[in-house]
């Protein structure tokens, strides 16, 4: 029964995590990576910043996985090589600030969406 309690309670954590990330707190956290960069790490949340560049890291790197299955207008073509984490954290501010309604979407899909934006595929 304890097992079964610890269980319950580790899967209402987790819930509670995934239900706060989405586009207000991309922001936020991009913001703050922006924000360390620009004052050389003395201003800012470091923690908000590296939840940012893992954000981008992550959706970087399934961007090889997706790409393949998605339409071409719908595809990311980074450059090469790739572009640093910080223009990655300043495309997604950008891109978030330019569209409030999208916040409350999941924010790997909003760095997915504001990647795309960047730097479409010619097709």
């Amino acid at each position: 029964m304890k097992a079964w309690i610890e269980v319950v309670a580790l899967a209402g954590l987790m819930a509670s995590g995934s239900a706060m990330a989405d586009g207000n707190q991309l922001l936020s956290d991009c913001q703050s990576a922006v924000k360390l960069f620009e004052t050389n790490g003395k201003e800012g949340n470091a923690f908000g910043a590296g939840t940012c560049i893992g954000i981008i890291n992550g959706v970087t790197s399934l961007r090889g996985m997706t790409n393949p299955a998605l339409p071409v207008e719908a595809q990311t073509c980074l450059p090469t090589p790739s572009p640093p984490n910080i223009q990655a954290a300043r495309i997604a501010v950008k891109y978030l600030e330019g569209h409030p309604e999208k916040l409350n979407l999941d924010d790997g899909i909003l760095m997915l969406f504001a990647l795309q934006r960047a730097f479409p595929c010619k097709g």
